[in-house]
């Protein structure tokens, strides 16, 4: 046997949020239905049980703890592929950082070079002489 009344009247009317002639029509329909006086009786509970609930201290980082967390446990959810793929992708990001020239060693790579060259073909006009 199901009640076909809808449900959420009783949470209203727990939460004393209707008008009286609503709430007589509910306290008389609780009368015959033994479902809906149940399914009342249940609401009443949880609605007790939330009114005493204690309020819990958390740890000022419990927000950061938690979401740390919740990304190893996400890492250890991804297929190796992607671990992999992902490592290897930071990898070459740190080897890009590391190679990437700086502004002194590019002049001094330059400079060194410069003279390299310099001292090459120097040479080569010692040893051909200058075109004519």
């Amino acid at each position: 046997m199901d009640c076909r009344f809808k449900k959420v009247w009783l949470s209203y009317y727990l939460d004393g949020m209707l008008p009286l002639k609503e709430r007589e029509k509910i306290e008389a329909h609780l009368k015959t239905c033994s479902l809906c006086a149940e399914e009342l009786e249940r609401l009443n509970r949880i609605a007790y049980t939330l009114k005493h609930l204690r309020s819990v201290e958390v740890s000022p980082d419990y927000d950061q703890k938690f979401q740390r967390r919740l990304e190893e446990r996400e890492e250890k959810r991804k297929s190796p592929v992607l671990v992999l793929r992902e490592g290897l992708s930071r990898g070459l990001e740190d080897l890009i950082r590391i190679f990437t020239p700086q502004p002194a060693l590019v002049k001094i790579g330059l400079g060194i070079m410069l003279v390299l060259g310099l001292v090459y073909f120097g040479r080569e006009i010692g040893n051909k002489g200058l075109p004519e």
